[in-house]
């Protein structure tokens, strides 16, 4: 392999593929997917320049495969890997200042906020979030600039900042998305926009935004996106009392999250199926299902969810019986959301630990 680039995310982005070779010849080119799973697609390759090797080609050859590395190390599941793609993005982002290219360290800076966020670091994902959006609108690049304020609007809400404040960030990002002709983009801004119009008890609105989502990701053939929608639709019902409707969504997307390998669509739907089980007052089941989730979050390293996650087999210890199990549940999830600094989740873990202790 000469070059490699990850292909983010199934985003319509043009990539750079750059190599030195060692000596002039006839060259074949081979593409593959990274994930032999993805959906079927489609690509146009042109051949932007053949000259000499200049000054600087082969250091940047060197960052663009380590930048590549990385992204691919990020995906991993557990989080020392996570960590470790973590420290190598922050050399990439210095190499692309170095190296005076600021389109790639937006880009890179976008990268590591993504760990960051998936960290529950949403302090140093701010930071990086801030350096990325003013990188990518100093190089007018509509794409880097809609996933950082994507992002922006996901850790907003962690730190639970107004509504108002998030969804500013967020119809800023799928203007752009929709600009740049994004559908991906666009789709993952409207699946966030669910989950924030459903976290505000709008109901109508997050299953609109919702299904808006649902369509474009069943059009791109994207399985574990169109899971956690299906994820999230099925919270809305079961939220509004339909457990029936509620448990239909879960199932619906514990196949297709199951299909895809993707282990964390696949843990939200265990964690909806659940909460579904825990309203219909089945207790054991439901801690069951929780605890196993939790270790799946655990392995993954995500402690934003897994915080939330113990607030919820706190509640199921609590109906239980088990006060003793649930308070270690909840003091557990405060002291993640006070290292994440995830304002209202430590407002909810002191809530449920002061009604836990009034029991």
């Amino acid at each position: 392999v000469v070059a490699s680039s990850d292909g983010p995310g199934g985003h319509h982005v043009p990539e750079t593929l750059s190599w030195v070779t060692s000596a002039a010849g006839s060259y074949r080119l081979l593409v593959k997917a990274h994930d032999s799973r993805a959906a079927p697609g489609s690509y146009r390759l042109t051949l932007e320049e053949v000259r000499p090797a200049a000054a600087g080609d082969e250091a940047r050859v060197v960052t663009e495969r380590a930048a590549d590395d990385a992204r691919q190390r990020s995906y991993c599941e557990k989080e020392e890997d996570k960590r470790k793609a973590l420290a190598d993005l922050e050399k990439v982002v210095a190499a692309w200042r170095s190296a005076g290219d600021g389109l790639q360290e937006a880009r890179a800076l976008n990268d590591a906020a993504d760990v960051q966020v998936h960290l529950g670091d949403n302090d140093a994902a701010l930071a990086s979030l801030a350096q990325a959006l003013e990188g990518a609108r100093a190089v007018g690049d509509q794409r880097e600039q809609a996933r950082a304020l994507d992002k922006l609007g996901v850790v907003y809400h962690r730190k639970g900042e107004t509504a108002a404040r998030v969804a500013e960030a967020y119809n800023e990002s799928l203007r752009l998305w929709r600009a740049a002709g994004d559908r991906t983009g666009e789709s993952d801004v409207l699946y966030d926009l669910g989950v924030l119009s459903s976290d505000n008890g709008d109901a109508a609105q997050a299953l609109d935004y919702y299904q808006q989502a649902l369509e474009l990701q069943q059009a791109a053939g994207s399985l574990a996106a169109q899971a956690h929608t299906l994820a999230g639709i099925g919270l809305v019902h079961r939220n509004r009392g339909d457990m029936s409707l509620a448990l239909d969504f879960f199932n619906q997307g514990l196949d297709l999250a199951r299909r895809s390998g993707d282990r964390s669509a696949e843990a939200f739907l265990l964690y909806g199926m659940a909460s579904f089980r825990l309203h219909r007052g089945e207790l054991q089941p439901a801690i069951e299902l929780f605890t196993s989730v939790l270790d799946l979050y655990r392995e993954e390293g995500d402690l934003a969810q897994e915080a939330w996650l113990l607030m919820s087999l706190g509640s199921a210890n609590v109906s239980l019986g088990d006060l003793d199990r649930a308070l270690d549940c909840y003091q557990q999830a405060l002291e993640i959301q006070r290292t994440a600094r995830g304002r209202v989740g430590e407002l909810y873990a002191l809530l449920f630990i002061g009604w836990v202790q009034q029991l």
